[in-house]
């Protein structure tokens, strides 16, 4: 009796394994910039940087557009 509860209990956790295995992978789609309903974020300006040893950091403004 006891082997058919081992054999259930590890086909239990096998497909818990394959559904968090499957589950995070893959494109989900293009990379969107975050958008406000009834707001254009209009191009930047004013594009500065500075640069560390291995490392460039990139600061802007932008104007927001209401529509």
């Amino acid at each position: 009796m006891k082997t058919k509860r081992d054999v259930f209990l590890f086909l239990i956790v096998l497909c818990g394994l394959i559904v968090i295995a499957f589950s995070g992978c893959g494109k989900k789609g293009p990379p969107l910039p975050p958008e406000i309903p009834g707001q254009k974020i209009a191009a930047p300006f004013d594009l500065k940087y500075t640069l560390d040893d291995k490392e460039v950091t990139l600061f802007w403004q932008h104007k927001i557009e209401h529509r």
